[in-house]
């Protein structure tokens, strides 16, 4: 059985909750959007260009390309190159542009290892930083729409990253980053021969010798 007291405490209830209801209408609040928003892509990396030391790329073929900072700027060790024959201003502009990479995929990648070329990832580098730390990305395959590429990083689980960045370092082994060999060209002598004569007095005339000539006429 309701009690007189339990029926005043309903009533105060429902009148207060219209009240609040009366009133968030009247300030034009909205409610609140619990609609699903996707997370935002992720950073590959977290640490700035400043803070790497050393970078080094390998490919299946062998190949290497190798180069670590100096006072003012990089130097190619693999090719083998002073730091006057390095191209700093590429290695730094691809670097700059490594530290951005975003990670795309929003769920965990399944498939086997095989299918997304890591099993013998054609490609890897190696970024060591000057605290000691040190990222080993393999590269796999390209996405389906080719707008990505597979990539581990130490041994986790892989993820996938923008396509740009990756084609950059890819492209190393095609073009190390080195600067154009200056060309020699040789200066040419050209040597011209110049006649030479001279004029003799002969009996008050006047006569032009060359220096062909062997005699000598008297007056």
């Amino acid at each position: 059985m309701v009690t007189r007291t339990t029926r005043i405490l309903l009533g105060v209830f429902v009148v207060l909750l219209l009240v609040a209801i009366l009133i968030s209408r009247q300030s034009g609040e909205e409610p609140a959007d619990l609609s699903f928003t996707p997370a935002p892509s992720l950073a590959l990396f977290e640490f700035g260009v400043e803070a790497i030391q050393r970078f080094e790329a390998r490919n299946l073929d062998g190949q290497v390309i190798a180069f670590e900072r100096t006072g003012t700027g990089w130097q190619s060790f693999e090719p083998a190159a002073s730091e006057a024959e390095t191209d700093s201003v590429r290695i730094s502009n691809l670097l700059s542009q490594l530290v951005t990479v975003r990670v795309v995929n929003s769920q965990p990648i399944e498939a086997p290892f095989s299918v997304i070329g890591l099993e013998f990832a054609p490609h890897q580098f190696t970024v060591v930083l000057s605290d000691g730390r040190t990222f080993v990305v393999r590269i796999g395959e390209k996405s389906a729409t080719s707008t990505g590429y597979y990539v581990q990083v130490n041994g986790e689980a892989p993820v996938l990253i923008t396509k740009a960045t990756v084609d950059l370092v890819i492209g190393l082994f095609a073009a190390p980053p080195l600067l154009p060999t200056p060309t020699f060209i040789p200066t040419q002598t050209i040597t011209a021969t110049v006649p030479i004569s001279a004029t003799l007095p002969i009996s008050g005339s006047a006569t032009t010798v060359s220096p062909a000539q062997t005699e000598t006429q008297q007056p």
